[in-house]
C-alpha cells in the first residue's frame, strides 16, 4: 500500500468515525477491548512487534501530527475525567490479585532492562544530564525549605 493509498484509508476511517454516534462508537470500541482480551500473549506480542515498526516507519510530520493529537486529546480532558481516569487506575491496582501485582512487577523490571540496555550512548549521557540537573534542582529547593 503506498504513502497516498493509506492517507486516504485514514482520512476514510476518520470521516466514518465522525460519522458514528456516541452509542456506537461505545459498541465499537467494547468490541475492540474485548478482541485485545481475548488475544494470546503471542498476539499480544505480535501486535506491539507490529506497533513498534510502524512506529520507527513514522515520517517527522507524522510523528509530530501524532503528538499533537495526543496532546490536544490529553489537553482538552475536563478535571471529572481525569479524576475518573485516576480513580480508575487506583482501582484497577487495588483489586488486581496477588499473582496480577508479580505478574506486572515482572513486566516493568523487564520492560526498564530492556528500555535501558537498548539505549544509545547519547541517549544515556542526555539522561545523565538529565537526572544531574533534576536532582541538583531538587537539593536547591530541599535546601530552600530549611
Amino acid at each position: 500500500m503506498t504513502e497516498e493509498e493509506r492517507a486516504e484509508v485514514r482520512a476514510f476511517n476518520r470521516l466514518r468515525w465522525s460519522l458514528m454516534s456516541p452509542e456506537e462508537r461505545a459498541r465499537y470500541n467494547e468490541r475492540a477491548r474485548l478482541r485485545y482480551a481475548n488475544m494470546t500473549e503471542e498476539q499480544r506480542e505480535a501486535r506491539r512487534e507490529y506497533q513498534r515498526k510502524y512506529r520507527a516507519n513514522m515520517t517527522e510530520e507524522q510523528r509530530e501530527a501524532r503528538r499533537e493529537k495526543q496532546r490536544r486529546y490529553h489537553h482538552e480532558k475536563t478535571e471529572e475525567q481525569r479524576e475518573a481516569r485516576r480513580e480508575a487506575r487506583r482501582n484497577y491496582r487495588a483489586n488486581m490479585t496477588e499473582e496480577q501485582r508479580e505478574a506486572r512487577r515482572e513486566y516493568l523490571r523487564q520492560y526498564n532492562r530492556d528500555y535501558h540496555a537498548n539505549m544509545t550512548e547519547e541517549q544515556r549521557e542526555a539522561r545523565r544530564e538529565y537526572l544531574r540537573q533534576y536532582y541538583r534542582e531538587r537539593k536547591a529547593k530541599t535546601n530552600d525549605r530549611t
